[in-house]
């Protein structure tokens, strides 16, 4: 006995749609991960399960974002206005400008958290987005940092971080070179306040180096630092 072959016009189209089909939701992820780090209002600080929107530890959050947990899903989100971070298990949640909006019995915690610094980083093209940092030739401004201070790495670009050197002015190491966990890593405390450095952070590949103008704070005020890789 002998089957029916299925003609080769059949399957175009069924293929065509997966194809689209993905298509659509790579454009989709890309264009969300491109409007959270340009808007972004909150900072995933820890997460385990599955989220809707898809979501990661260290991803910024952009105002207007509905966030639905999955059964058994937890993820603790850092505000930046509000400067506090907000614990949920289950749910739905949404975040705002002004925080996190979820019903009382998914949030699971919700406490004073740290206010974060942001600074926006050109890595493309001359001079810095936002006048904050000058990436390329003379630093002009530089980053407020802690000497214990987390710095988070957001944007294009951060997740090819692989580790960071401290150098002084005359980029000269001060310091031996710490590896990049998940776009971050946590400064040791031992730089001098009132003092400037340079944060020379690698990437894996060909791509160069970047070095952050940073000037340690005397207080503890400010100890998360946020630099967004534009």
């Amino acid at each position: 006995m002998t089957t029916a072959a299925t003609p080769r016009s059949a399957t175009k189209p069924t293929t065509a749609r997966w194809w689209a089909l993905g298509a659509a939701i790579l454009c989709a992820t890309l264009a969300y991960q491109a409007h959270a780090d340009s808007n972004a209002v909150a900072l995933v600080t820890e997460i385990t399960g599955v989220t809707k929107p898809q979501l990661s530890l260290h991803r910024e959050i952009a105002p207007g974002t509905r966030i639905d947990l999955a059964p058994g899903a937890y993820i603790s989100i850092l505000h930046y206005s509000s400067c506090t971070i907000v614990a949920l298990a289950g749910g739905t949640a949404t975040v705002t400008e002004q925080g996190i909006e979820a019903k009382a019995s998914n949030v699971a915690s919700r406490k004073p958290g740290p206010c974060p610094r942001m600074h926006r980083i050109a890595t493309t093209g001359p001079g810095p987005t936002g006048g904050v940092v000058v990436t390329r030739g003379e630093p002009k401004l530089y980053a407020d940092v802690c000497a214990d201070s987390e710095v988070i790495l957001s944007g294009g670009g951060a997740a090819d971080a692989i580790s960071v050197e401290v150098l002084d002015l005359n980029h000269h190491p001060i310091d031996k070179r710490a590896a990049i966990h998940d776009a971050s890593f946590q400064m040791d405390g031992t730089l001098a306040p009132r003092r400037s450095y340079v944060l020379r952070i690698s990437f894996g590949g060909k791509r160069e180096p970047l070095d952050v103008p940073v000037l340690v704070s005397p207080s503890n005020t400010a100890n998360m630092l946020i630099i967004r890789l534009d």
